[in-house]
């Protein structure tokens, strides 16, 4: 009998601005039935549109302080100034609806994540997680987090260098990811992340994903006999 692990947990990295919503709103709206977010606490304040509890739990400064020091969190990090953290009582909500788990993270929890997850840790997280890396062309970046009017000049500045220093680790943690995305066009980018849970998908014997693919010569993606290579493996 195989005592390979289940993949139960999908962990998606990449700057502010290269895209990830946008791309995991099109990986809902086709598979809601197969994944499900792992809705994260922050402590900034919502933007327009937000919805408590639906892109996160919007708390309080003392309140997730108290979570932390009850350890309550997989991971947690500041980030320009709030906290960001991943529950455990979320994971696991995910985890007993039977989905694969999506955590949208910075490269800091990431890291977080996979050194609990890790053997030596006694896998105390029972996470067996795809890392994923979503990028953009880097004038396109900047054009993006700019085009967002959201930010003053000294925000923008911050979510730059941010930017800079995942793409450090990035390019110091080669073998980190399990795929990096980049995200130039959306429909392509679409089909690369398809692709690359697919293949995630395949390692662990689950059912890979099916998906219109409007650039595809075919009408849909099955790739149950794809070959991939972890390392510098760039879709």
């Amino acid at each position: 009998m195989s005592s390979q692990k289940v993949l139960n947990a999908i962990i998606v990295c990449g700057p502010s601005g290269v895209g990830k919503g946008t791309l995991l709103k099109r990986l809902f709206d086709n598979f809601g039935s197969r994944f499900a977010y792992s809705v994260s606490h922050t402590t900034r304040a919502p933007r327009a549109g937000e919805q408590d509890g639906r892109e996160y739990h919007f708390a309080k400064r003392e309140d997730v302080i108290k979570m932390r020091d009850n350890n309550e969190f997989l991971e947690l990090c500041e980030v320009h100034g709030n906290f960001y953290g991943t529950s455990i009582a979320a994971v696991k909500a995910v985890q007993e609806a039977n989905k694969t788990c999506v955590i949208e993270i910075d490269v800091q929890g990431a890291e977080k994540v996979k050194q609990l997850s890790a053997p030596t840790h006694g896998d105390a997280t029972g996470i067996q997680a795809a890392y994923l890396f979503i990028t953009a062309p880097q004038e396109e970046l900047e054009k993006r987090i700019r085009g967002r009017g959201q930010d003053n000049d000294e925000m923008l500045q911050k979510r730059l260098a941010t930017a800079e220093k995942e793409f450090a680790f990035l390019e110091a943690h080669p073998n980190f990811f399990d795929a990096v995305i980049v995200n130039d066009d959306l429909d392509a980018s679409y089909g690369r992340l398809v692709d690359a849970i697919s293949a995630e998908f395949v390692k662990h014997s689950i059912p890979p994903l099916y998906a219109a693919r409007p650039t595809a010569t075919r009408n849909a993606v099955h790739l149950n006999k794809i070959q991939i290579k972890k390392h510098n493996f760039y879709l």
